[in-house]
């Protein structure tokens, strides 16, 4: 039996749970487990920080999205 893993987001239930892709090491004490969809929210927050954080030409493609 496999063990039921949550997100420490959005607290669902993971579903497929691939420990390379959803477990989250942030030090040697510290770790999480993050769905995917969480995982796309946070990666579209940080390109959103540094397009505007670096406004290049690209990156104002990418704002006015």
């Amino acid at each position: 039996m496999q063990a039921i893993h949550k997100c420490a987001v959005c607290e669902r239930q993971i579903e497929p749970y691939q420990e390379t892709y959803n477990h989250l090491v942030i030090d040697e004490t510290r770790s999480a487990d993050i769905c995917q969809e969480c995982i796309r929210k946070v990666v579209k927050l940080h390109q959103k920080n540094t397009a505007t954080l670096f406004p290049t030409k690209t990156a104002k493609k990418f704002l006015n999205r």
